[in-house]
C-alpha cells in the first residue's frame, strides 16, 4: 500500500528487502547506503518493482465486505444475547426476521422494546449495505 501511495510522487521507486546489519543504525545512514548501492548496482538482494495490481479494487471490496459481515454478526449476537438474558433463548432466526419482528418484540415488556430499537435499525442498515456490497 505504501508503494501505491508514494509512486505517484516520484519518477521511479524501488522496494527492497533490507539486509540485517550489525553496528550503529540510523535512517539517514541506511538511506544513503542503500542509495549508493542502487546507484552502483551493488544490491545483493533482489529489487522489487511492484506494478499496480489489477485486483486492487477487488481486494478493497472484499476487505470492506468482510468488515460489513463482521459488523452484521456482532449486531446479531447482541440481539440474541439480549433475548437470552431475558429468558427467551428459543426464538431462533425469528429474532432477525423483519416480518416476525413485531411478534418477537411483543414477548418483551414495553421498556425493553425501546432498548432494542437502535440494534434493529443497525441490523436493517447493515443488511442493506451487505446486499449492496455483494453486487
Amino acid at each position: 500500500w505504501l508503494y501505491e501511495l508514494l509512486s505517484s510522487e516520484v519518477a521511479e521507486m524501488a522496494v527492497i528487502r533490507a539486509e540485517k546489519k550489525r553496528g550503529s543504525k540510523s535512517d539517514r545512514l541506511d538511506a544513503f547506503g542503500l542509495g549508493r548501492k542502487i546507484w552502483k548496482g551493488d544490491l545483493e538482494r533482489a529489487v522489487y518493482k511492484s506494478a499496480r495490481s489489477p485486483f486492487r479494487a477487488l481486494r478493497e471490496h472484499a476487505r470492506v465486505y468482510g468488515m460489513l459481515r463482521q459488523d452484521l454478526v456482532r449486531t446479531k449476537n447482541r440481539l440474541k444475547h439480549f433475548y437470552r438474558s431475558r429468558g427467551l433463548g428459543k426464538l431462533g432466526d425469528a429474532v432477525y426476521d423483519p416480518k416476525q419482528r413485531s411478534r418477537v418484540l411483543s414477548r418483551l415488556p414495553a421498556w425493553h422494546r425501546g432498548a432494542l430499537e437502535p440494534l434493529y435499525t443497525e441490523l436493517d442498515h447493515l443488511e442493506a449495505l451487505r446486499a449492496a456490497a455483494e453486487r
